[in-house]
């Protein structure tokens, strides 16, 4: 029989949505992506079955973190904080998510990738490579973010966008449709202004 590496415990808590979950604590030591132990004892944060949070690997739920519904954390992923993965959102590789963000519908996050702060990531959009969505940004639809593309502000990118390479988007950007964006790229305007990118860029 396989050795779990964490447990449900008896403490739950009921989420606004009528999601019952319940705080894990780790059976063992884990040693995570960093090099940071969780030690053996250790609570951690919330899920609402074990399907939610892999027995195998490295993987972790910090705080007041959760998953729950149909979402998975696996690998050397791990959510801390306040933020939450749901529906069938998926973190694997190390991705990280944090804060106040939150990841939901069928989304991936994967590799080395962060998402922070108040952003948000959803639809059937995949961050991956080193990308790092912050701030009170939203990535939805079809989009595809990877390399080291940094995403913060209030930037909204869905449709089928795509950004690669060293593609910095600071500010009230609006990225849609079927843009392409990619090489080394920043574009951040001031306060209150609106970019748009709904076409392809080189």
């Amino acid at each position: 029989m396989a050795f779990n590496r964490y447990e449900l415990t008896a403490t739950r808590m009921t989420l606004p949505d009528g999601t019952v979950v319940r705080r894990i604590r780790a059976l063992e030591d884990i040693v995570l992506a960093d090099g940071s132990v969780v030690s053996k004892g250790s609570l951690g944060g919330w899920v609402q079955s074990m399907y939610n949070l892999d027995q195998t690997g490295n993987s972790w739920i910090f705080d007041n973190g959760k998953s729950y519904h149909r979402a998975r954390v696996s690998g050397s992923a791990i959510i801390r904080n306040e933020a939450a993965a749901f529906q069938q959102a998926m973190l694997y590789g190390n991705a990280i998510l944090e804060h106040r963000a939150v990841a939901f519908g069928n989304c991936r996050i994967l590799d080395t990738a962060i998402v922070r702060c108040d952003a948000q990531v959803f639809g059937f959009s995949i961050i991956y490579g080193a990308a790092k969505i912050t701030g009170f940004s939203r990535v939805g639809g079809y989009a595809r973010i990877a390399g080291n593309v940094i995403i913060s502000g209030r930037a909204i990118l869905e449709g089928w966008a795509r950004l690669f390479g060293f593609v910095s988007i600071l500010g009230d950007v609006y990225i849609g449709e079927y843009a392409r964006i990619w090489g080394r790229v920043v574009t951040s305007p001031g306060p209150m202004a609106t970019q748009r990118f709904p076409g392809v860029s080189r």
